[in-house]
């Protein structure tokens, strides 16, 4: 072995002392190992090392050797790694969130949901803007049987529509004239229609020579669901001798245009209490109600006093 010589005195270098290999020695320089021979070191210097850019979550590795104590590992800005276009507004509340590197704490309220009752007006659940933690719940609505309803209505709702198909007889009359404000003559005849308030009923005179007086309600009426219109007559307007004809009808119109005429009937003077009747079965809706009365007579006043008007199913 290697031996060092120590002048002026003293023992030889206890050599067994030495631990450190060429690993812990800076590469390029040179020790002597524990037998005394030359060590060459192969420690890499790294100077003053520095990492950059260093991403959340990940990890660098750094390289064995010596350090010069003035290095650094850099992470990345935690604006760029926490990109984001979140605001307060977009997160519930009580919540926090980091966005463009700034902590931001959630202002959406929580809200639970609940049961909404159809009305005749629009129902709103008030939920804009807020975090719904249930359901909101629509009981379910029934249309009514179409048994129910009138034949030809239909009802809608909620967008689902029932037609009716109930067809239904009305068993008292209707009382027209008891109902009625006044009526109307129409055209130019020289007889006269008139209208008695006590008790509500109407007279027409036609005179003779085959005269003859038009005349309606001024109201319309709905004859839906009747089977008859009635011209119920007294009695004659005149004295002993009189023959007339009567008739009833309808119009959609109110200027005498279009009307349609039950049966006439021929009576006279002796003829009293009886009824001039129009089938309405196949009628629906609102329509003018017209009574005619023309002369049969050459030498009579005619007409009839205190006719009535009815609506009934027999």
């Amino acid at each position: 072995m290697g031996k060092i010589l120590m002048p002026g005195g003293g023992g030889g270098v206890d050599l067994d002392v030495i631990t450190a290999g060429a690993e812990d020695v800076l590469a390029g320089k040179v020790i002597v190992d524990k037998n005394g021979e030359p060590l060459t070191g192969t420690m890499a210097d790294q100077g003053n090392w520095n990492f950059s850019e260093l991403v959340a979550g990940s990890a660098v590795t750094v390289p064995g050797g010596k350090h010069g104590g003035g290095g650094k590992v850099t992470a990345k800005s935690l604006a760029s790694q926490t990109p984001g276009t979140s605001a307060a507004g977009h997160i519930l509340a009580g919540r926090t969130a980091w966005v463009n590197g700034s902590k931001i704490t959630g202002t959406i309220p929580s809200q639970a949901g609940g049961t909404l009752t159809p009305s005749t007006s629009a129902v709103t659940a008030n939920c804009s803007g807020k975090y719904m933690t249930s359901n909101y719940t629509i009981p379910a609505f029934a249309l009514p049987p179409a048994n129910a309803l009138r034949k030809g209505y239909s009802y809608t709702l909620y967008g689902k529509t029932v037609t009716g198909t109930l067809e239904q007889w009305l068993s008292s009359p209707a009382d027209v004239t008891g109902n009625e404000t006044g009526a109307t003559k129409i055209g130019t005849s020289t007889g006269f229609f008139s209208w008695i308030t006590s008790p509500k009923s109407i007279n027409v005179f036609c005179g003779s020579n085959g005269g003859s007086t038009l005349g309606r309600l001024n109201t319309a009426v709905n004859v839906s669901s009747y089977k008859y219109l009635k011209l119920f007559v007294p009695r004659a307007y005149d004295k002993s001798g009189s023959q007339y004809y009567t008739k009833v009808g309808i119009s959609l119109q109110a200027d005498g245009s279009g009307v349609t005429y039950g049966a006439e009937v021929l009576a006279n003077s002796t003829v009293t209490n009886f009824n001039v009747i129009l089938d309405v079965t196949n009628y629906n809706g609102m329509y003018f109600i017209y009574v005619s009365v023309r002369s049969a007579s050459t030498t009579k006043n005619n007409g009839i006093m205190g006719g009535t008007i009815s609506l009934s199913n027999s």
